[in-house]
């Protein structure tokens, strides 16, 4: 019952991953304005990929509870735990690509930030260059 709610949950969710991944296939623009819109776009979906990383955890969580065997004597901890990770496979597969997307949309948000500040920067060294000339 628990892994049908996941996997229903995750049929729900992924047209939302395969959005978010298109725009983070997207190579950042050259041009400021668009540079902006860019990261504007990656940051809306910051909350929601979080949002969406701390259901994957919860279902992960309880998931584990259900499948965890007991602990048998001549049995080792290690046994036990390679069971539920492969019990559990499909939802933290889940968890790790949205944990992806929170880390892929933090770098670009910094690296657009550092583009712009450059661009900035560059601008006015022209601006100063241009000024001397004249």
């Amino acid at each position: 019952m628990m892994l049908q709610e996941f996997i229903d949950w995750e049929q729900k969710i992924r047209p939302e991953l395969m959005n978010v991944s298109e725009i983070m296939s997207e190579r950042l623009s050259s041009e400021p304005e668009e540079l902006i819109k860019q990261a504007c776009e990656a940051e809306a979906w910051n909350y929601r990929m979080l949002a969406l990383m701390a259901q994957a955890d919860a279902f992960l969580d309880r998931y584990t509870l259900i499948v965890m065997p007991p602990k048998e004597d001549g049995k080792l901890e290690a046994d036990r735990k390679a069971f539920v990770d492969a019990k559990t496979s499909e939802i933290r597969l889940v968890r790790d690509t949205l944990q992806g997307f929170v880390d892929s949309i933090r770098q670009r948000l910094i690296l657009s930030e550092s583009i712009l500040s450059y661009m900035k920067i560059y601008a006015e060294k022209q601006q100063k260059h241009l000024e001397k000339i004249y």
